[in-house]
């Protein structure tokens, strides 16, 4: 279990610091209300996120994330710039590839 935002705002990373704040916080408290245990992973709402976001989830205590993105720019050396910016790939490329299989 791990955050995703508490409304799934389609460009995250567009909010000012404390929205952005308020958005983790509550849900980080629902979650852990929910299932009563520390919850140190989460995804990045349609892989919006920033610097600032980044400092958030650290302060709140969040150890991995995960953006919706495997491809990396040239200028970048490596695809996992951090532990809060893991490599996945998006669901819906999954759901995409299931579908030309039938």
């Amino acid at each position: 279990m791990g955050l995703h935002s508490h409304h799934h705002p389609s460009n995250l990373k567009k909010l000012d610091y404390e929205s952005k704040k308020k958005e983790y916080k509550k849900n980080l408290f629902y979650l852990k209300k929910i299932s009563n245990q520390d919850i140190i992973s989460m995804s990045h709402p349609l892989n919006s996120y920033d610097r600032k976001t980044l400092h958030i989830l650290k302060k709140l205590k969040i150890k991995c994330g995960f953006r919706s993105n495997i491809y990396i720019d040239s200028n970048i050396k490596n695809i996992n710039q951090s532990n809060l910016e893991l490599a996945r790939e998006d669901s819906t490329n999954i759901i995409k590839q299931i579908r030309k299989l039938k």
